[in-house]
């Protein structure tokens, strides 16, 4: 396989070219053990501290079978989001045994980051594309950069209609979220690709300040915000019990650590985020995940409780302005005359908002036109 066709690009029109590095254990002049073994001209030396502190070693993936695969992604003080793509890569050469871990890692300004909706799943699946069935083992001074095409914000598989365990664990995920509150979610007895659909359903401009990895073991000095677990879970709940992080879990919450789905009506009712958390249930109740999703990919800035509440209350607008009175239409209409939108969803939404508002009125008057005859 030619490595440098499949990195350096022949055009930089319409695509992401970014820094990346991989981290790995491999036998080089420099030693053995888990380091950095190749990177592009422009880590930085702070980004690449931080990546090594928190870059998966051996053992680290949940699952042992050939074919497992981790994400792992963390904003870096410079400002860019990294995200690695980790997997096995053959057998370790050190008297440890077992398998290889093997971690490509990419690091993307805000802007490329958006423009995988802030999903690291998204970002991995297309360093898994690159990579194919050979990931780099062999120690490279420099590499150049690596090109991830034009982006992708391709939705999450989901079914409309969710049971309600899994709808309550979203609403929980979601709510801590809004509170920055660091957890730890179980996912093993959910459908698949549910851990991708809950990063989703939080705000866009949330996702990309937040740390977040799948399918790695917890590990508390990874110090990351979101963690996913689907195997190891006991072991995950015990290091998690007794410390600010929450355990989040679909069946059975650990007391004092977890809201369950019954509690967490009563605790959005008194909380500061409670337009956008029933508009959260409300969609997910009703099947509507893919609006959601698209609604909080929308949510590029502005995520503060008054922000998303106005957000929130201009979406049900939207919703009622079709079908409204002359009197609610006209009272509507003034509230978003003037209005000035302080995220792209709400820009979107008051934009769609005055076109359903001509549209009624025009209704309106046909049918007021049509009483007179």
């Amino acid at each position: 396989m030619d490595r440098t066709a499949t990195l350096t690009p022949t055009s930089t029109l319409d695509t992401l070219l970014v820094d990346h590095a991989v981290f790995t254990s491999v036998r080089s002049p420099m030693g053995e053990g888990y380091r950095i073994i190749a990177a592009s001209g422009g880590l930085r030396p702070d980004e690449r501290m931080e990546t090594t502190r928190r870059a998966p070693s051996h053992g680290s993936l949940c699952e042992t079978n050939a074919d497992a695969a981790g994400v792992i992604g963390f904003p870096l003080p410079t400002g860019r989001y990294c995200v690695g793509y980790v997997r096995l890569a053959g057998k370790e050469h050190t008297s440890r045994g077992g398998m290889r871990v093997h971690t490509h890692f990419v690091f993307l300004t805000l802007p490329q980051f958006a423009a995988f909706a802030c999903d690291p799943w998204l970002v991995a699946g297309m360093i898994a594309a690159i990579d194919g069935d050979e990931p780099l083992l062999k120690a490279e001074s420099s590499m150049p950069q690596l090109s991830l095409g034009e982006g992708c914000v391709q939705l999450p598989d989901a079914s409309p209609m969710m049971p309600a365990v899994e709808v309550g664990w979203l609403e929980s995920i979601v709510r801590s979220a809004l509170r920055g509150s660091a957890f730890v979610a179980n996912s093993a007895a959910l459908s698949d690709g549910c851990e991708q659909l809950a990063w989703r359903v939080i705000p866009r401009v949330m996702r990309a300040k937040r740390s977040i990895s799948i399918g790695i073991a917890y590990s508390p000095a990874r110090n990351l915000d979101v963690s996913f677990v689907s195997d190891g879970v006991e072991e995950a709940r015990r290091a998690v019990l007794g410390s600010k992080t929450l355990w989040l879990d679909p069946a059975t919450p650990l007391p004092g650590t977890q809201l369950s789905a019954s509690s967490a009506c009563a605790a959005t009712a008194a909380g500061p985020f409670e337009d956008w958390m029933e508009l959260t249930q409300k969609s997910l109740n009703a099947g509507r995940v893919g609006e959601l999703i698209r609604l909080c990919d929308a949510v590029d800035c502005d995520a503060t409780p008054e922000g998303l509440a106005t957000t929130a209350r201009l979406y049900e607008h939207l919703d009622i302005v079709s079908f409204a009175a002359e009197d609610e239409l006209a009272r509507l209409t003034t509230r978003y005359s003037g209005f000035a939108p302080t995220c792209k969803a709400q820009k979107i939404l008051v934009e769609r908002f005055r076109k359903a508002a001509a549209h009624r009125s025009a209704q309106l008057a046909q049918e007021r036109d049509s009483s007179l005859e």
